[in-house]
């Protein structure tokens, strides 16, 4: 990426080490260059990033550029899973046509105002486009809200019916045992007792499967880690919130229909009003 000398404190990207770019080599008359961290530690394996500074290596039209300096790394959003940090800074030098405005804080450039000053300076320059940080920022996040969007839609869509599948089932397998409690509660069995005895059975079951399918999703993905770690972040927060979902679900469909079941009178129970 080419860059001018004060183009680092703009965006707020640190230099770890050395300096950023001089004049000479915006200029051109100097061939400097500006590596990040994860470039420093590959090309100079098992030792300092430091340790790089000065070195020269080969570039641009087969040019020797010197390294001047070492910044932390630098993740672009659309190539991340594919530099993984890993940059190379060139000086912007005069072909270079692209530039950056700082404004005071609270202050709003226009199209207009940009190109007057710059008439101002060269009649002969002109301006193609002007975009904000905001829309450079946007633009290059659009792919990955977008992403995020339908694949968040997804997994509510998938949540909604893992829900609806574990309701309809608890309750129908609660419901086929309508019988049995009207005869109880016929019987003169009090229903503080069927609570807690059908709370038992049917919690254990539940809290048994929602353990085994943690363990099972946690071990699948510290297993696949190294395959999935370009593309899939493990949220706690997110999981903890599906996780707590899907359980609160689970526990509503026991309780509910017992608490209907238990409010009814034993005639009404087994008539299955």
């Amino acid at each position: 990426m080419g860059s001018t000398f004060d183009y680092f404190a703009l965006v707020n990207t640190k230099i770890l080490a050395g300096r950023t770019f001089t004049e000479q080599a915006i200029r051109g008359e100097t061939n400097e260059i500006l590596v990040s961290v994860s470039v420093a530690k590959n090309l100079l394996p098992g030792q300092d990033y430091r340790n790089i500074i000065g070195k020269s290596y080969q570039g641009l039209e087969e040019k020797m550029y010197e390294v001047v300096g070492v910044t932390e790394d630098f993740n672009h959003p659309k190539y991340f899973d594919e530099s993984f940090g890993r940059h190379i800074w060139w000086p912007a030098t005069p072909y270079s046509y692209m530039f950056t405005i700082k404004a005071s804080e609270g202050v709003k450039l226009t199209n207009k105002q940009i190109l007057n000053t710059l008439k101002e300076k060269n009649s002969d320059l002109t301006m193609w486009q002007f975009n904000d940080l905001q829309q450079e920022y946007d633009n290059l996040l659009y792919m990955s809200r977008l992403t995020v969007v339908l694949c968040s839609t997804l997994a509510l869509f998938t949540l909604l019916l893992a829900a609806i599948g574990i309701f309809g089932v608890l309750s129908y397998n609660l419901g086929l045992r309508r019988y049995e409690f009207g005869i109880r509660m016929a019987l003169g069995a009090k229903k503080a007792r069927l609570f807690k005895l059908m709370s038992v059975e049917a919690i254990i079951p539940v809290l048994i499967g929602f353990a085994v399918a943690l363990a099972a999703v946690m071990v699948g993905f510290y297993m696949l880690q190294g395959q999935l770690m370009s593309w899939l972040i493990l949220d706690v927060r997110l999981q903890l919130l599906a996780w707590s979902i899907t359980l609160c679900i689970a526990l509503f469909a026991c309780f509910r229909p017992l608490v209907l079941l238990l409010k009814a009178k034993p005639m009404a129970a087994l008539r299955n009003d």
